[in-house]
């Protein structure tokens, strides 16, 4: 049972999974995923032995409709300049399954923030 989503993985320097977030909010894409991870990658700074020194790095998975992935894939490159060495990489893949979910229209209350956050 194939769905009709694309499943995209960026992994990018440290401070840039948080900018790619904000800029896919901005686009009302809400189904995100961030975490952090550590790993080198060939061209990484090495250590008196040779080995390449562990980077942080920030993970960022974003599950789109098929009909938009590639469009939402150039955005996510150019947000954080992909081109530049070292900067990250990202790929995508189909997804075989998955669940739709959305967020719920909370009330707003005076101040202007939705009930659940206050």
């Amino acid at each position: 049972m194939k769905t009709n989503k694309k499943i995209i993985t960026c992994i990018v320097t440290t401070g840039n999974g948080i900018k790619l977030i904000k800029a896919l909010h901005a686009k009302k894409i809400i189904s995100t995923a961030f975490h952090h991870a550590r790993g080198s990658s060939i061209g990484d700074p090495v250590d008196r032995k040779g080995i390449p020194l562990q980077q942080e790095r920030e993970i960022v998975t974003v599950i789109v409709p098929s009909e938009i992935a590639d469009e939402i894939f150039e955005f996510l490159y150019d947000t954080v300049d992909m081109n530049r060495r070292n900067n990250g990489f990202i790929y995508m893949g189909s997804l075989n399954r998955c669940s739709a979910y959305q967020l719920l229209d909370l009330p707003e209350e005076e101040s202007g923030v939705p009930a659940s956050v206050v």
